[in-house]
């Protein structure tokens, strides 16, 4: 057996200080939470000898009985921390219904004197991650059904004097579904919240107390977003097709429609000291011009106020909406720039103030006290429930989400956090025409998001992103040997639709890391060859034939084409209100897009700028996005919503009415989202050959959970 006895060891890039739970990688720090710190040490010092899951449990908590899901959360966590892949593990290896193992190499760094140049300890002293979270004790949070006991501290900011120990994790609800979108009742200690089957979304309530729930509605709409105005009244949304409504329900049956509109309405507010009044954000989405209208409701009268006429700096873009304790202030989030701006509206004085901007993602926003908020969402790697404070300063994470699970909802409440958890992995499939099969890739698929995929120009290879590492990465999955490849290492929050030069060497895609930005990759390494900042978000179309310029799209007011010199990353724009494709013709003469004004497919001479008519007659044009519709030969292909159902449609590239007419080439399966359309054949007039990337979301699930806390 391999004995570590709390030396530092080794293994490939890494080095490993149990005494200090730290994690040492290329002159960066990372702490490690001290139970994942006891399983790294268990599996090493038990190298390629499988541990049972029993093992885990009887080493990790001797004394106490946790749920089986504990193991899996904590074997995620060391991952994470390590890099490791679970399809194709480095260190820690599973070895189905038996446990799992450490495979890599592991030495013991032997301690030297201060001022060494030992390259192991040196590597072990170097400066803090900027990244790093400062967290005092970190816990681990078991999304299990069973109570689980932990003995772990947080410090929270509505105590800044007091610490808590957490007691217990459990349900609050515990139905098949989706439960979320909760409300509680400060003085009657009651809960409203929404249950979510595949059919169905009603809204349930509940003493806290009790077990027992009461369904309020049962209808064909679909309700979320509820609140209290008094112990008999709620407020809440409903959305049936593509009519929306608020509603003043008085419970138990008597509903009055106070606004309704074809758009979508979400994030509703309401304080105790406004009592007439609803903030809700409407939402703008045509040609991906996106505007999410901040509006205020009187609930006396029904008008209506444009917060944006009133308040001129309101960003475009505004998520989650909610007022502070004292209805002074109301906080949303600013996703203008495609980066996570939590923000703070002071009502009165008409001024914004920027809190924090390092999130990469934020689900939902509540207030701890006057100087501290509590955070729903994603920081660095990282999903759980973070404190922060109102100025800027670098959050304090409360409880991580377990495996493949993401926090949708916080609030404190009588000294507990009552929050929603949620999972549903976004995962990839390939569609072939020719027999209308659907391979849902088994071996690339796996318990994170799987997104923005394309094509090869052989169809063999597939690149995509994922957050299977905790952060956004761009991937390669061959077709033939089903195997999967890293390419990038950037640690993105987000990554927009690559696109592969002509030669297949370079790849070109926008990704959100702290700003936005456009950058183009070796695909042989990964190295970044060049990016630029960009102001808001543009859609990567494809590259010329010589591969010197990038065509990308701008949906901001008019979408417009530009091209981007690949040298400088500077733009040039070549066609107004023209986006959703581009490609060059091999001689690079002629550009084949599409153009708004004429709603649908042109060919442009790029040297006189003439235009040719090829097809106006593409359904849903304006609602398509990149990747959704592609010219092949001389067909167009493109995706075709009827209801919840998708098609595959072809149009003939041309307006001769000798020319075949539309008409469906395969189904897809329901609500799923085609990412590139492609074929091996580019002489293809007919469906023959075609393939489909689509992604799609696994059956949800989630629940309404509760960490108990106990001042010391």
């Amino acid at each position: 057996m391999f004995k570590i006895n709390n030396q530092k060891f080794a293994f490939a890039d890494c080095v490993i200080d149990p005494q200090t739970n730290l994690l040492v990688r290329n002159s960066n720090q990372k702490r490690i939470e001290p139970k994942t710190m006891a399983l790294l040490i268990l599996l090493v010092e038990q190298k390629s000898t499988v541990i049972s899951r029993q093992e885990i449990f009887d080493a990790l908590w001797p004394s106490v009985v946790v749920g089986d899901e504990v193991i899996s959360q904590l074997i995620y966590s060391l991952r994470n921390a390590l890099g490791d892949d679970a399809k194709n593990p480095k260190y820690i290896e599973t070895i189905p219904k038996k446990g799992y193992r450490f495979i890599g190499d592991v030495k013991l760094v032997q301690a030297v004197k201060d001022g060494s140049n030992d390259k192991d300890v040196s590597q072990a002293t170097v400066k803090l991650n900027k990244y790093k979270i400062p967290v005092a004790f970190s816990v681990l949070l078991f999304t299990t059904i069973a109570a689980i006991l932990l003995v772990n501290r947080i410090w929270l900011a509505n105590s800044q004097t007091n610490h808590f120990t957490i007691g217990n994790i459990l349900p609050v609800t515990q139905s098949n579904g989706v439960e979320s979108d909760f409300a509680i009742n400060n003085k009657t200690n009651e809960i409203i919240y929404a249950h979510t089957t595949e059919n169905t979304v009603d809204l349930y309530r509940r003493a806290l107390d009790k077990n027992q729930a009461l369904r309020i509605t049962n209808n064909d709409w679909r309700e979320y977003s509820p609140t209290w105005l008094d112990d008999k009244v709620i407020l809440y949304i409903r959305e049936k097709g593509n009519e929306y409504q608020i509603v003043k329900h008085s419970l138990p049956h008597d509903i009055q429609v106070l606004y309704e509109s074809t758009a979508r309405i979400f994030s509703i507010a309401v304080t105790e000291y406004r009592p007439d009044e609803v903030i809700f954000i409407e939402f703008d989405d045509f040609q991906h011009n996106r505007f999410n209208e901040l509006k205020s409701l009187n609930m006396s009268n029904g008008n209506v106020e444009f917060l944006h006429d009133q308040y001129l700096n309101l960003p475009k873009e505004v998520y989650l909406a909610s007022f502070s304790q004292n209805g002074k202030t109301l906080y949303f989030v600013d996703h203008s720039k495609k980066s996570n701006v939590l923000s703070a509206l002071q009502l009165k004085q008409n001024t914004i103030e920027q809190i924090n901007s390092h999130f990469n993602a934020i689900e939902h926003v509540s207030q701890l006290d006057d100087s501290a908020l509590l955070i729903a969402g994603t920081y660095g790697a990282t999903k759980g429930i973070w404190q922060t404070d109102l100025l800027g300063t670098p959050p304090i994470l409360l409880l991580p989400m377990s495996a493949g699970y993401k926090v949708t909802q916080a609030q404190l409440y009588n000294d507990n956090i009552y929050y929603n958890t949620y999972k549903a992995p976004i995962n990839l499939s390939v569609a072939h025409t020719t027999h209308e099969v659907v391979n849902d890739l088994p071996k690339l698929n796996s318990e994170a998001n799987e997104i923005s995929a394309v094509f090869s120009s052989d169809g063999n290879i597939m690149y995509f992103a994922s957050d299977r590492t905790g952060y956004y990465e761009l991937w390669q999955y061959d077709f033939s040997t089903e195997q999967i490849a890293q390419i990038t290492q950037i640690e993105a929050s987000m990554i927009h639709r690559p696109i592969i030069s002509s030669d297949e060497s370079k790849l070109a895609m926008v990704y959100e890391k702290n700003t936005l930005t456009l950058g183009v990759f070796s695909i042989q390494n990964g190295k970044l060859l060049g990016k630029k900042s960009i102001p808001r978000m543009k859609y990567p179309l494809s590259w010329s034939k010589d591969d010197k310029n990038l065509y990308v799209s701008e949906h901001v007011r008019d979408v417009n084409i530009y091209h981007y010199d690949v040298s400088t990353l500077l733009p040039t724009l070549i066609q107004k209100k023209a986006g959703l494709f581009a490609t060059e013709s091999d001689d690079g003469q002629f550009l084949t897009l599409v153009d708004y004004k004429h709603h649908g497919v042109v060919q442009k001479n790029l040297n006189t700028g003439e235009e040719i008519k090829l097809n106006n007659n593409i359904d849903n044009l304006d609602y398509l996005v990149p990747g959704q519709l592609s010219v092949i030969g001389d067909t167009i292909f493109a995706l075709k919503y009827e209801g919840e159902q998708r098609y595959l449609y072809q149009y003939p590239l041309s307006l001769d009415e000798n020319a075949f007419s539309k008409n469906a080439v395969m189904a897809l399966p329901a609500s799923s989202f085609i990412l590139d359309i492609s074929s091996t054949d580019e002489s293809a007039s007919i469906a023959s050959g075609q393939k489909i990337i689509f992604k799609r979301q696994a059956p949800s699930q989630g629940n309404i959970m509760l960490v108990t806390l106990q001042k010391n």
